[in-house]
């Protein structure tokens, strides 16, 4: 099949979409998002924008490429750590020699974490589905949320532990899911 390489025009109209759809995701694993005043809510969704975006990469990237340093960015898309100039391919981009440099340093920095989670075990669809849970409620300690919204987060957290352990025991019938729990958590703080 034939993919692009997604340049910085590309992957910033694309953000609208995603904050759309993150919206709608934050939503069906936190249904008392709706209680929560909308500055609130940009202040969550603008934190949970890049863990989100980078566990999408991680799912449609996982066993496609042969080499590391390369990641599908949408479903035509990916981004090439070894080309980033066609990255910054964009007319009128000022200061194309600092945003090079930066970009090269972000990517150097996120593509090394990136193709050590792409080594590490399959997981399920449910495991993948806690995954989004969990990342959705390890917000960043410096927002500062009231504490009767933080405890939200907390208690949809250790729901998902609770059903996600359900699940070992009476689908998978495991007794020892210790490893496949330990991934699903490095998974989600992998992104986090």
């Amino acid at each position: 099949k034939d993919l692009f390489m997604s340049n910085f025009e590309f992957f910033y109209l694309l953000y609208p979409i995603v904050f759309k759809e993150l919206n709608k995701l934050v939503r069906s694993v936190f249904p008392e998002f709706d209680e929560i005043p909308d500055n609130l809510k940009c202040t969550i969704l603008a934190n949970l924008i890049g863990k989100f975006n980078g566990l999408e990469y991680y799912y449609r990237s996982k066993g496609k490429f042969q080499r590391p340093g390369i990641c599908m960015c949408s479903l035509i898309t990916v981004f090439d750590y070894d080309s980033p100039e066609e990255f910054l391919a964009v007319e009128g981009l000022e200061r194309k020699e600092d945003m090079m440099r930066t970009l090269i340093t972000t990517a150097s920095d996120y593509m090394n974490i990136f193709d050590q989670i792409m080594q590490t075990e399959e997981i399920s669809e449910t495991e993948f589905h806690a995954t989004i849970a969990i990342l959705i409620c390890q917000l960043d300690t410096t927002l500062h949320l009231p504490d009767r919204i933080q405890r939200l987060f907390d208690e949809t957290r250790v729901r998902v532990f609770a059903e996600l352990q359900v699940y070992y025991r009476e689908e998978l019938e495991l007794k020892d899911f210790s490893s496949r729990l330990g991934n699903v958590m490095s998974l989600s703080t992998a992104f986090s």
